[in-house]
């Protein structure tokens, strides 16, 4: 289409230009309109968010987020009104009481003072309470980011983040994640972590993966080589357990059945 459609002697030659047109546009690939997708998308419908990282495939939101939305200038300030919404939607749960059933240590915070938050919207109809709290956490730059095994506020105590901390890069004034460094392992131990019914899909798969991996290892005697894996399966488990999610039956390639 470029060789038979584009005439490169009218381009604007730019820094960001110069490189497809000395090429004739022989240096484009089509792994760039990723980026464009994403960005159109989300442009579209921020709420889409969460449809581009599981068409991309992406481990956590976050990722989609970091490579593909913020390195558009023109919408960081959509995705942090996003990630502000997304607080409020959830704070608004737990002043009200009606917050499901979550495990982490940032949601055993919020149950401990769920009295406290309740004043924020004390006496207001829906839309006050919602303002109320809107304007709450945005006083405090407090944004959820989700990251598919679950969430977190790093704005609420900025330096006690477990991946900045891992990344030496902590500091007061922090109010997001270290996407270099976050990953479960890291998160899970995290003060502002916490695990909802929106990340069963994740814990779920990865304790079949880790669990089938090591009931196979272990049936060839070579159980101890997959202790890792064995951790990770009963973590999810933990995980799944507290979410009331039974689990998933894991049927090994002999057929015999292990849970």
């Amino acid at each position: 289409f470029v060789a038979a459609h584009v005439d490169w002697s009218i381009v604007k030659a730019t820094p960001d230009t110069q490189k497809y047109i000395n090429s004739k546009g022989d240096c484009l690939r089509t792994h760039q309109w990723r980026k464009t997708y994403a960005q159109f998308v989300f442009q579209v419908n921020p709420k889409l968010l969460p449809a581009i990282a599981r068409q991309f495939k992406h481990l956590s939101i976050a990722m989609t987020e970091g490579a593909y939305i913020n390195t558009n200038d023109a919408l960081l300030t959509d995705v942090a009104e996003h990630n502000l919404y997304r607080t409020t939607d959830r704070l608004l749960e737990f002043a009200r009481g009606t917050a499901p059933k979550m495990e982490g240590r940032l949601a055993r915070l919020f149950e401990k003072y769920q009295e406290e938050l309740a004043t924020i919207i004390q006496g207001k109809n829906n839309t006050g309470a919602r303002q109320a709290m809107l304007t709450w956490c945005s006083q405090r730059s407090l944004k959820l980011f989700f990251h598919g095994y679950g969430g977190c506020i790093p704005g609420l105590a900025p330096t006690e983040a477990e991946c900045h901390k891992r990344a030496q890069t902590v500091h007061w004034a922090n109010t997001a994640p270290n996407y270099a460094t976050r990953e479960p392992s890291v998160c899970t131990g995290c003060f502002l972590f916490m695990v909802g019914p929106e990340s069963v899909e994740f814990w779920r798969d990865r304790y079949v993966s880790n669990n089938t991996a090591y009931l196979q290892a272990e049936a060839q005697g070579n159980g101890d080589g997959f202790r890792v894996a064995k951790e990770r399966a009963a973590q999810s488990a933990t995980y799944l357990n507290f979410l009331d999610v039974p689990l998933p039956e894991i049927v090994l390639e002999r057929k015999s059945h292990a849970r």
